[in-house]
């Protein structure tokens, strides 16, 4: 066995002795490995400097986040550099003491354990260092047969987090979302809740990819793979991921496809085939969508309708949300992977996701839109699009600005306006798409476009928008055209 020492907050970003020849991939699905799969460095992450900063100071914090936001792959890489620090499948415990003793006992080397006090005994006797127990997919302990556990969970926690076990330095619970509500569920005194809560809890949240990160990150897969990519897709793809693990992943695996044979892959050929790739193959190739759609056909109809109400605005200030039960809508948007909680507002985590969700989820108007045989030229495209805007739905605009709500988001009249060419132009002849977020400097897409081997796209400007900042929407469509053929750009000029 190799001889080696960590420090707590530095070298954690190199993997024990990986083959030199070895050839490195890039994951499209978690978990990840460090020794074969190109990845942003734990280390770098914020999030992961936190949880370590955490267990140092013998603290026992809840690692929450999204489906595919890199929980499993960090806990696994710790045991892996860590020999005391063991990780635990949740879902391998059961709902029993007996298979939760059990469960511990195996992952840990351990001999049969029959209570919590031989269990802490047994590690004490086995491990020279102090232990981190790292349960992973701790929702496990929140399904109704299982809850029985919690208690017994809880004072584990809190034995750790007053140095009463010897043989353990920390215990991490990583889940979803739903973990902040954990102690809600336990049967234990309000007055222990408080006091566990207030004192030892840290909640930590699994960051996401920075725009930095990402471009190092494609930078290192155009190394390994020998390939090229315009500076315009590595910043495109950013623009649609907004730093989603899992699809970061994803669409690094589709440049490199699409790059293949090639010198070098252009923003045009970027676009189009990943076009190609929605409208063909989103909903088998997109692991995160079919995660998405799956669940939310088995959650209540409150979260569904919480969905399509988030779709309408695109975004929802935090203090806005203050009710209980509201929160726990978002909270099962957030665990699902949709939502982020980005600053002081909730926003969609991609858009991507925004996009694929749209198409099932947006409401689509049901009286008064006429259905088209087909679109003529751009011209008549635009046509269309005023003549739509007769149909749009008073409660979702202007209710809002009747209600003194000042303003409507560029948000509201994109999604009414997807809304209404989706009911407008047939299906599948054409798709209808949108994208709603620009990074600064990019080369985005325009914001609700309709395609079929040719494309028309719309750049929404709402509020009160100075000319500068229209023109800038002008020029960045008009940039988007080139390269395109057959691209015209039209304009309609606001009315009051």
């Amino acid at each position: 066995m190799m001889n080696k020492t960590f420090d707590w907050l530095t070298g954690l970003g190199h993997s024990p002795k990986k083959p030199r020849s070895l050839r490195m991939f890039v994951a499209t699905q978690g978990p990840v490995d460090v020794s074969v799969h190109v990845l942003v460095p734990f280390e770098e992450m914020v999030s992961f400097n936190t949880l370590m900063e955490s267990i140092k100071q013998a603290k026992c914090p809840f690692y929450i986040g999204h489906f595919q936001s890199g929980k499993t792959s960090a806990l696994r890489y710790l045991a892996q550099i860590k020999p005391a620090w063991i990780y635990i499948d949740s879902n391998c415990l059961g709902g029993t003491i007996r298979s939760f003793l059990d469960g511990i006992s195996k992952a840990m080397m351990l001999s049969g354990c029959k209570d919590m006090n031989s269990l802490y005994s047994e590690i004490e006797a086995r491990y020279t260092d102090k232990t981190v127990l790292m349960f992973d997919e701790f929702d496990h302990f929140l399904k109704p047969a299982n809850r029985t556990l919690l208690p017994t969970i809880y004072r584990l926690l809190k034995l750790v987090c007053n140095r009463s076990i010897q043989g353990i330095l920390s215990v991490v619970c990583a889940g979803s979302f739903a973990l902040v509500d954990m102690m809600k569920e336990t049967k234990v005194s309000q007055d222990e809740r408080e006091l566990y809560w207030n004192l030892t809890v840290q909640v930590i949240v699994a960051s996401d990819i920075t725009a930095e990160q990402h471009k190092v990150f494609f930078t290192r897969i155009q190394k390994v793979n020998n390939l090229q990519f315009e500076p315009d897709v590595v910043s495109d793809v950013f623009s649609r991921t907004q730093g989603y693990a899992g699809l970061e992943g994803l669409l690094a695996l589709l440049c490199i496809e699409f790059a293949v044979n090639m010198p070098t892959l252009t923003m045009k050929e970027w676009t189009t085939r990943f076009q190609e790739f929605i409208q063909q193959h989103s909903s088998k190739r997109v692991s995160i969508l079919q995660h998405i759609l799956r669940d939310l056909e088995s959650m209540e109809q409150e979260v569904v309708q919480c969905l399509e109400q988030f779709l309408e605005f695109g975004e929802m200030p935090r203090p806005t949300i203050n009710d209980d039960k509201t929160e726990l809508m978002f909270g099962r948007l957030r665990a699902l992977g949709i939502i982020v909680e980005r600053g002081s507002k909730y926003e969609f985590t991609s858009n991507i996701v925004l996009d694929l969700l749209s198409n099932k989820y947006y409401p689509v108007p049901q009286h008064g839109v006429q259905r088209v045989a087909s679109i003529p030229d751009a011209a008549g495209f635009l046509q269309l699009v005023v003549e739509s805007l007769a149909h749009i739905r008073h409660q979702t605009v202007f209710h809002r600005l009747a209600a003194n709500a000042g303003s409507f988001s560029e948000y509201i009249i994109q999604g009414e306006i997807f809304a209404l060419l989706r009911a407008t132009v047939p299906y599948p002849r054409y798709n209808v798409f949108r994208e709603t977020r620009t990074l600064p400097d990019s080369k985005k897409k325009c914001d609700v476009w309709v395609c079929n081997g040719q494309e028309y796209g719309i750049e929404c400007k709402v509020g009160s928008a100075s000319s500068a900042a229209i023109k800038i929407a002008a020029n960045q469509a008009i940039r988007y055209t080139k390269g395109h053929d057959g691209c015209v750009p039209q304009a309609q000029h606001p009315t009051k």
